[in-house]
C-alpha cells in the first residue's frame, strides 16, 4: 500500500491515515475501517484526464479556453495538429495573435493555428516565413522587393534605408524608373535607390536635384549652365534665347564673347 503517514488535527480530523498512492487520479484516506475517495486536481506532469471511463483525446473548451490532449495530457508549447501548427501556454491554454518565443514573433489566427505569409493585423501589412517567424528589412516575394520596418510592418511611400531613398507604392512593392509625386518627377534606378545629378535615360540626360526632383530651366553646375526642356531633357546643339549651347550641352561662352566683339566692329 506504499508508505503510511499519520495527520492529527484537532479541529476535523484526529487518527486519520492516508495512504500515499495514487490510483487512477483518486487519493485514498483512511478513517479507521472506512475508506473515503476524493477526486484530485489534474496536473499534466502526473494525471490523466478522464472524462467518463473514457481517457480524453482531442480538442476541449473550458471555461472558454481551448485545450489539446493526447492519451489524458494536454499539450503545452508549440504542437502540429492536422499539418497545422498551434501554440498552448505552460496551462494548456490554446493562444491567439501575436506571441514572442524564443527571440522571435509569431501570429496565430482567431483559430489558434500559426500563419505564414502576407497577414493584416492592426490595420498594417506584415510577412511571416514558411516557419511563421516574423521578418524585417527587405523581403522578395512574387517577383516584388517590399521593405518591413523594425518591428515588421511593411512599408509605403517614401522610406530611407542605409543612407538611400525608396519608394514603395500603396500595395508595398518598390518602383523604380521614373515616378511622379506630390508634383514631381523622381528617378529610381534598377535597384530602386533614388537618383540625384546627372542622369541618361533612352539616350537623353537629364538633371535631379540634391532631393531627387527632375529640373527643368536653367540650371548652373560646376560653374557650367545648362538648359533643360520642361520635359527635364537637356538641350544641346542649339541656341536658347539668344545663347549658344555646345554638344555636351553647356553654354558656350567663347562663343557668346566672339558675337559680342563681333557685335561691336560692325557697329562702327
Amino acid at each position: 500500500m506504499g508508505i503510511v503517514r499519520r495527520y492529527l488535527n484537532s479541529n476535523i480530523l484526529k487518527g486519520v491515515f492516508q495512504v500515499n498512492k495514487k490510483i487512477k487520479g483518486f487519493v485514498l484516506l483512511v478513517f479507521a475501517v472506512t475508506i473515503l475517495v476524493f477526486p484530485l486536481p489534474l496536473e499534466n506532469t502526473s494525471a490523466t484526464a478522464i472524462q467518463g471511463n473514457q481517457v480524453i483525446d482531442g480538442w476541449v473548451k473550458k471555461e472558454g479556453d481551448w485545450y489539446y490532449y493526447t492519451n489524458g495530457r494536454y499539450a503545452t508549447d508549440w504542437k502540429e495538429i492536422n499539418t497545422k501548427w498551434y501554440y498552448f501556454n505552460e496551462k494548456g491554454i490554446m493562444q491567439t495573435g501575436w506571441i514572442f518565443d524564443k527571440g522571435k514573433w509569431y501570429y496565430l489566427d482567431s483559430s489558434g493555428y500559426m500563419k505564414t505569409g502576407w497577414v493584416h493585423s492592426g490595420n498594417r501589412w506584415y510577412y511571416l516565413n514558411s516557419s511563421g517567424a516574423m521578418l524585417t528589412a527587405w523581403i522578395l516575394d512574387k517577383n516584388k522587393w517590399y521593405l518591413l520596418s523594425g518591428n515588421g510592418a511593411m512599408k509605403t511611400g517614401w522610406a530611407q534605408d542605409n543612407g538611400k531613398w525608396y519608394y514603395l507604392d500603396s500595395t508595398g512593392g518598390m518602383k523604380t524608373g521614373w515616378i511622379y509625386d506630390a508634383g514631381y518627377w523622381y528617378y529610381l534606378n534598377s535597384k530602386g535607390a533614388m537618383q540625384t545629378g546627372w542622369l541618361k535615360d533612352g539616350g537623353k540626360w537629364y538633371f535631379l536635384n540634391f532631393n531627387g526632383t527632375m529640373l527643368t530651366g536653367w540650371v548652373q553646375h560646376m560653374n557650367e549652365w545648362y538648359y533643360l526642356y520642361n520635359n527635364g531633357v537637356m538641350a544641346a546643339n542649339t541656341t536658347i534665347g539668344g545663347y549658344v549651347l555646345r554638344s555636351d550641352g553647356a553654354w558656350d561662352k567663347s562663343n557668346e564673347i566672339t558675337k559680342k566683339i563681333k557685335s561691336i566692329v560692325d557697329s562702327y
